[in-house]
């Protein structure tokens, strides 16, 4: 069994070191791809990809893929077509990290990921326990099996699975995979990044507002 991760990143150094230094021990490599979406254009830093590079020199294991510029759901796409040799793939974005667990969990993840591969149940969407603030608590669809069958469609959260289900937002599985915990955190970011991120998601809601399935 090889589990992947998944990030998009851009301008966002400290906070996707953070991202990679705990994904790392719960994932055998890591799938960069560091992308500037067109359309939105705040003021961007020219340097984002050259810090970009020296964060994943840093850690084994890490491919980066340089996507600027394309939709965000082109970028998405890049990590799964990316995953072609893997069985799953984690999907964490560079402002989110994964809790160091207690010792009891050590190894739980990949035990119950195993445990997917193993029954071949038949979904391809699992869901992983987010910490945080109460609105951002609960079960979210991270995990991938089979990935580089899955294609994003459309908007940034839908997916059209092999068998053609198409999943709005949600695990098809309805299964939660234990031994993890991801938790959003912008600390790390530049407050002027933040707020351009701020306004991305409000482009990028009315963007993808047209499309009605």
């Amino acid at each position: 069994m090889k589990i992947a991760a998944g990030i998009v990143t851009y301008a966002d150094a400290l906070s996707l070191a953070r991202t990679l230094e705990t994904v790392g021990p719960q994932v055998d490599a890591s799938i960069v791809v560091h992308v500037q979406y067109p359309g939105f254009r705040p003021q961007e830093p020219t340097h984002s990809l050259d810090d970009t590079r020296r964060v994943c020199a840093a850690f084994p294991h890490t491919k980066l893929v340089d996507q600027s510029p394309c939709p965000e759901v082109e970028a998405r796409q890049t990590y799964l077509n990316e995953a072609t040799n893997y069985d799953l793939l984690l999907v964490i974005d560079s402002d989110e990290y994964i809790v160091k667990t207690e010792p009891q969990y050590t190894g739980l993840f990949r035990e119950n990921c195993q445990k997917l591969i193993d029954k071949h149940d038949g979904f391809y969407i699992y869901d992983i326990i987010f910490g945080g603030d109460a609105w951002q608590s609960g079960p979210r669809p991270r995990l991938f099996k089979e990935p580089s069958k899955i294609k994003y469609y459309k908007k940034h959260y839908w997916w059209i699975l092999p068998n053609g289900r198409l999943m709005k937002g949600q695990s098809d599985s309805v299964k939660l995979i234990d031994g993890i915990k991801m938790i959003n955190d912008n600390k790390l970011r530049d407050p002027d990044r933040e707020m351009a991120k701020l306004y991305y998601q409000q482009w990028l809601l009315q963007e993808e507002s047209q499309y009605v399935v």
